[in-house]
């Protein structure tokens, strides 16, 4: 019976695992017994009993690995396997007649495809494996292939007399995406905390940047952001110029989240609705465009969605939509505006209006950082409506979520992006006190609107398996390390 061919990467081939395999991973694993878990000599009979608990089991996904002659020379496979928590071991062996280059070149091609197949195929959030600290080949190997040092077992095995540690590597799904690597992606408003968290991981993914904001180049941009300072309102901007995109992130917007002036009234015009017009009016035009991903926000529900403060609100992307103000009514705008041209254009452009909750982030004038620095300095905070409660996000899982969204196949439409858990100003404060022990609060009397909302976070981590990151303590932690490095 011919052997079942999962992957040919021209050099090395990984198939099914077949029964004339067992006898030589059997010797295999006999002479190596010393970077195993494996504490005494396998038989025939513990073969057998092993290959038949494979082909039944859910939780082990083994694969032989041939040459180009189609000659065994190891095994690797997903070991362990948790549908629950998305997650599987990797197991790796080859005979220990390979050169040390040799092994190098089958370990990388086998991570390779034991990513694809945990993260393509089976949808994994990650995969680990433990590693005794003497193979520091083996280590290094996978250091510099996505796996990141997350743990060690101290004094874990015993060889020959000696202890020795025993390394964890894990990779995620969410810090592996490498789709991006040389590919044209524009981003607007990079200016912004979100904007500045998302261009740092583009680059992180290999991807040709060009951003348009009408600030000033952010110090922290490094010399791959092809930056161009101008305004999207004006219709002879030439944003374009020799740059065909494939993925387009719009950002750019103006806010004002108290209250909106007459002042306001025209520069939300003119930099929500008409920038977003003319970029769009250009964008989808252009062949290249596989996806716009617009950062949208929570402010198109209805208010009297989340008004009561006696309880918590769940908004999802079918809740009510009634924009609150001028913002809001400017995102839906834009929202209906992208639709409008996916469903009246050809091509296989796809879209992702991301309805994003409450943001605070590094450098950001978010009312959480403006109370971390006030702290800092010592200064006396102000605080209105400590019963009001709010779904916060941090910029960086802004910036992921944003990306994964782009990433995905199948996150088409509308998402909410938050935290997906609803924290009251009180809550928050008591954060702060616990940072900052002589935190001085000033309780304003003035009223705010009444808000108690959180999102429903369930469509986006199901289609994309994004989750956020930070939770509130340990977002606030970061903002307060930031802002004292901030002040060297």
């Amino acid at each position: 019976m011919a052997r079942k061919i999962i992957h040919n990467s021209n050099d090395y081939i990984f198939s099914n695992l077949e029964k004339e395999d067992l006898n030589l991973i059997k010797k295999w694993r006999n002479a190596q017994m010393s970077i195993l878990r494996q504490n005494k000599k396998l038989s025939s009979a513990d073969q057998k009993k092993w290959f038949n608990k494979v082909q039944e089991a859910k939780d082990q996904k083994i694969y032989s690995i041939l040459n180009s002659k189609h000659e065994l020379i190891g095994y690797c496979g997903l070991t362990n396997y948790d549908e629950t928590n998305k997650r599987a071991e990797i197991s790796f062996l080859v005979k220990p007649e390979v050169t040390e280059n040799k092994y190098q070149d089958i370990f990388i091609e086998s991570l390779k495809f034991l990513k694809n197949q945990a993260f393509n195929k089976y949808c994994l959030h990650k995969i680990f494996t433990e590693t005794y600290e003497f193979r520091s080949k083996h280590i290094e190997i996978l250091e510099r292939n996505g796996f990141e040092r997350t743990g060690v077992l101290k004094d874990h095995i015993c060889e020959r007399g000696n202890y020795y540690d025993s390394y964890v590597h894990s990779c995620i799904r969410e810090n592996l995406i490498t789709h991006l690597e040389g590919v044209p992606v524009l981003v607007t408003g990079g200016a912004g905390v979100i904007g500045k968290e998302l261009i740092k991981k583009l680059i992180k993914l290999g991807a040709k940047v060009r951003c348009v904001d009408f600030s000033a180049k952010p110090s922290q941009f490094c010399d791959n952001v092809d930056y161009w300072r101008l305004d999207l309102s004006d219709p002879n901007s030439q944003f374009l110029f020799r740059f065909k995109p494939r993925y387009v992130f719009h950002l750019a917007a103006d806010f004002e989240r108290s209250t909106e002036d007459l002042d306001f009234w025209d520069s939300n015009f003119r930099n929500n609705v008409l920038a977003s017009h003319y970029l769009l009016e250009n964008v989808f035009k252009l062949p290249s465009l596989k996806k716009i991903i617009f950062a949208s926000s929570y402010l198109i529900y209805d208010k009297n969605l989340y008004h009561d403060t006696f309880k918590i609100n769940i908004i999802n992307e079918e809740s009510a939509i009634n924009p609150r103000n001028q913002t809001g009514i400017a995102k839906l705008q834009t929202e209906r505006d992208i639709e409008f041209f996916q469903a009246n254009l050809t091509g296989n452009m796809n879209f992702a209006n991301a309805r994003i909750f409450r943001v605070y982030g590094r450098g950001s004038r978010d009312i959480i950082s403006r109370w971390v620095r006030s702290a800092l300095k010592k200064e006396k905070i102000t605080v209105f409506g400590e019963n009001n409660s709010f779904d916060y996000i941090h910029a960086w899982d802004v910036a992921q979520a944003l990306i994964s969204l782009a990433l995905s196949n199948e996150a088409n439409g509308v998402f909410n992006v938050a935290s997906g858990k609803s924290r009251s100003i009180k809550q928050v404060l008591n954060i702060l006190k616990s940072n900052f022990q002589n935190l001085e609060i000033n309780t304003s009397l003035d009223e705010i609107y009444p808000e108690s909302s959180q999102a429903d976070i369930s469509k986006i981590s199901k289609l994309t398996d994004w989750k956020p990151k930070y939770d509130l303590e340990t977002g606030i932690k970061d903002l307060i390390e930031y802002e004292k490095s901030n002040k060297k």
